[in-house]
């Protein structure tokens, strides 16, 4: 053996004098890649941009979720102070308590059709205008004008409910009176 290799050795420069082709080093890859199968090279760049734009639009996704799942909660003048809230309070009892009057007397037929469809598109305008309010309330919470707002506006729909409901009281009373007359 060691003939061969100081043969080899002496005679070097005959046997590095070719080079084989570039197709013989492609053929061969492929050759070895139909063999052993060999996986391809990953490009971390490029899993590194997919891995984010997911993560993008998982957080983009969830967010959008939130808001249509949990709609954020309205914040409303008893937040404020104990004061307000007492007359939050107060107000929102009041106006209750009439609007269920309202009801009983347009279930008793005090009123036309036409009249109860009045009085409650008045009421879903008076509701509309608290939305709004209440709109405010958030984007400004300590603003005192808005909280002046939002009383001013329970008084009102407390007087017009009040004037409403007194009103339907005398017309009941004169329509019952009326019915007694004819019984009798």
């Amino acid at each position: 053996m060691d003939r061969l290799e100081e043969l080899l050795k002496e005679n070097k420069e005959f046997f590095d004098n070719e080079e084989p082709s570039a197709m013989h080093f492609e053929k061969f890859e492929q050759k070895l890649d139909k063999r052993f199968k060999r996986k391809k090279k990953i490009e971390w760049n490029t899993v590194l941009k997919i891995a984010a734009i997911t993560i993008f639009v998982l957080l983009v996704s969830e967010n959008i979720y939130q808001r249509v799942q949990k709609p954020t909660k309205q914040q409303t003048i008893a937040a404020v102070s104990p004061e307000y809230k007492e007359a939050e309070i107060f107000y929102q009892t009041s106006i209750k308590e009439n609007q269920s009057l309202l009801e009983t007397y347009f279930t008793q037929g005090v009123t036309s059709p036409k009249e109860q469809e009045v009085i409650k598109e008045e009421l879903k305008d008076l509701e509309a205008m608290y939305q709004e309010l209440l709109k405010d309330l958030d984007a400004n919470p300590t603003d005192e004008r808005v909280i002046s707002a939002i009383l001013e506006y329970y008084q009102m729909k407390l007087d017009m409910l009040n004037k409403i409901v007194s009103e339907l009281k005398v017309i009941k009373t004169l329509n019952t009176g009326k019915d007694a007359k004819e019984v009798i």
